[in-house]
């Protein structure tokens, strides 16, 4: 058995589409998985040549294994975090395997992400992504849905990924062949546009070794390396512990371990693979003693559709009981990109929940006012013409100083609960403290240059008025309908 190791370094981000929650988001996974790097050399093999028994034999039967590709790490292959493999709750720096510690006397949490042990080092670092948004389409029109948008969660550019593809010699020189004859290729999602381009550069076959795995004090740990799919013996896939021990010959003493459906379109087939129960990548399970096949097991997979990427295990990389936590130097965290589009809907929206609580909030205050002694309605009918008809809220300020003494003295005894006169209160208005909240986002700077603080005092002051108006008229018919 031989294996074909390769790079592939993203040129544009790549959308390798998960599940989400979410239908206005795209998410897309973490690794390139087998079943993608399947897909893109079996379709350029049919560019050249037929599908002939060399084709099935690559591609569609378990002859080659097209391994899921992780992102290097310090020019290393890193793999998924094992899930027993576990940080101080407050301390990032220090790393506990707790399959092999029973117990702790402190809080610790799991870590995300994937890495590579050096010894007693763990080396962590996070496949970079971007959030990218797009206008929604409407497909039964064929145009765009004005001022709709949809997400994609792509993989940033220039992160370089790690793959692997196991076989027999031969086999990988064909494949080979076409990675050194078409080095630029589009994976995943809307490839045709600005996503999906990469460059994949061969790093030559050789035979592959099986090193001797480390055992630890009270066995040995068998570690997850992608997703695993297993079968019982009524032929359905499953994740119970029984089963396992089943096909290693070997008891399990404690395990860490996730499940979750899969299901993924298979571009050869053109149709989608059967949900299956999957053993997540990173569960880990201290085994007794080392399995007498488990070399087989690190060369050909366990479980199901190992050419697929399933079913890639390793026996003794863990070892130590614990580990210092480093990241690479390089390390840099996400930063979404918005686009022009995006910034757009995304102010629209804010500036209506703005207005939207500046009306909640002139309600309120003016239901504060009309409790006690009210103004008369031609004098609200008078401001609110000054309020129309001033270009400002400051020229609005200065017109009802300019009001007559009786006016000015129905406004001084109008008070609400904490006894500040309307004039009072028209003269300190600052509507700003009612929307500095929403303002607390990556965009303050342009919520600021598009917000008119005088059009929302005089949003304000409309809706208050009126509101004060309709409680005059309340405070009427009820005075009617008592005197009657």
């Amino acid at each position: 058995m031989h294996i074909l190791n390769f790079t592939i370094k993203l040129l544009q981000p790549i959308i390798l589409s998960e599940k989400s929650g979410d239908q206005n988001i795209v998410e897309t996974k973490s690794y390139i998985p087998g079943t993608t790097l399947n897909g893109v050399f079996s379709h350029l093999y049919l560019k050249k040549e037929k599908a002939d028994d060399n084709f099935y034999r690559l591609f569609l039967r378990n002859d080659v294994q097209f391994h899921n590709s992780y992102l290097l790490v310090n020019n290393t292959p890193s793999f998924p975090i094992p899930l027993s493999v576990h940080t101080e709750k407050y301390d990032d720096s220090k790393a506990y395997d707790l399959l092999i510690l029973a117990s702790l006397p402190i809080e610790t949490k799991g870590i995300s992400g994937t890495g590579y042990f050096d010894k007693s080092k763990l080396i962590k670092e996070s496949v970079t992504t971007t959030l990218n948004f797009h206008h929604r389409r409407n497909y039964e029109k064929g145009v765009s849905d004005e001022g709709k948008i949809f997400n994609y969660n792509s993989i940033s550019q220039d992160q370089v990924f790690w793959g692997s593809i196991t076989g027999e010699k031969k086999d990988l020189e064909i494949i080979e062949n076409i990675i050194n004859n078409n080095p630029i290729n589009r994976l995943g999602r809307s490839k045709t546009s600005q996503y999906g381009k990469v460059e994949i550069e061969s790093m030559g076959i050789k035979q592959l070794e099986i090193p001797k795995p480390c055992p630890v004090r009270n066995g040995v740990i068998m570690t997850f390396l992608s997703d695993t799919i297993i079968y019982n013996n009524y032929g359905f896939s499953t994740s119970d512990t029984y089963d396992i021990e089943n096909i290693l010959g070997v008891r399990i003493i404690n395990q860490f371990m996730k499940r979750r459906k899969a299901e993924n379109f298979v571009t050869i087939k053109k149709q989608k693979n059967p949900s299956e129960v999957t053993i997540v990548a990173g569960s880990c399970f201290l085994l007794e003693k080392l399995p007498e096949n488990y070399k087989n097991i690190e060369t050909n997979g366990l479980g199901m559709r190992t050419n697929e990427g399933f079913g890639r295990i390793s026996f003794g990389i863990q070892h130590h009981d614990s580990y210092s936590v480093t990241k690479p130097e390089t390390s840099k965290a996400s930063n979404p990109e918005y686009s022009a589009l995006f910034i757009k809907i995304f102010i629209s929206s804010i500036i209506k929940e703005i207005e939207e609580i500046i009306i909640l909030k002139s309600l309120e205050h003016a239901d504060e006012f009309s409790k006690n002694k009210a103004i008369p309605t031609s004098l609200i009918g008078r401001l609110t013409l000054a309020s129309k008809n001033a270009k400002s809220f400051e020229v609005f300020l200065e017109k009802i100083s300019n009001l007559r003494r009786k006016a000015l003295n129905s406004l001084e005894d109008c008070l609400n609960k904490q006894n500040q006169n309307l004039l009072q209160f028209f003269n300190s208005l600052d509507v700003s403290i009612y929307y500095e909240a929403k303002l607390k986002n990556n965009f303050r700077t342009e919520l600021l240059a598009s917000i008119n603080r005088s059009d929302l005092s005089k949003l304000y002051l409309k809706h208050f008025l009126n509101q004060m108006r309709r409680n005059n008229k309340q405070k009427k018919g009820q005075e009617v309908n008592h005197a009657r």
